[in-house]
């Protein structure tokens, strides 16, 4: 059974980078973003140094029980249309099922809520088909 306060959204930390790089470099990931190559520390270090006061991105560390998860991000932010791009992954494997649809919740309500956007667009491969259905049943429509 999920107890939905086992579960929180944070920003992402200069102490998370290690742990965020390795899900981020675990082919399990890597296989379905855009970078294939593997991040070094110092690409990654380089990357939070130009987002971490973005005001354009968001990055969020989602914990399970207090402990690292995954992460949730938001990127093209435009505050003046109300629109951003997002993405997300699971770091850890062991999660109780139904996890990944709190996280996107957690998203959700955030980017909606308290940074008062309207619209959040995300992109799939087609050959992703979980993820097209975690996005439908986050209510995403498919456009394009």
């Amino acid at each position: 059974m999920l107890i939905f306060d086992d579960y929180n959204l944070r920003k992402l930390k200069e102490q998370d980078l290690e742990q965020v790089l390795q899900w981020r470099n675990s082919d399990r990931i890597m296989r379905l973003g855009y970078t294939d190559h593997v991040i070094s520390m110092e690409e990654h270090r380089a990357w939070f140094s130009r987002v971490k006061d973005s005001l354009i991105a968001l990055h969020f560390i989602f914990e399970h029980q207090g402990q690292p998860a995954g992460v949730a991000y938001f990127n093209q932010i435009n505050r003046t249309h109300g629109t951003c791009m997002w993405g997300f992954y699971l770091g850890k494997t062991d999660l109780p099922r139904g996890s990944g649809m709190i996280l996107g919740y957690l998203a959700m309500n955030h980017i909606f809520g308290e940074e008062h956007l309207c619209k959040v667009s995300g992109e799939v491969f087609d050959f992703n088909e979980a993820s097209q259905r975690f996005f439908q049943r986050l209510g995403f429509i498919e456009e394009g």
